[in-house]
């Protein structure tokens, strides 16, 4: 369990980052 909520956590850091980088 722990470890598919890591995954989830670093899916959302990533989403965050593309974002930031477009705008």
């Amino acid at each position: 369990m722990a470890n598919s909520k890591r995954q989830l956590f670093l899916k959302r850091r990533l989403r965050v980052r593309n974002k930031l980088r477009k705008m």
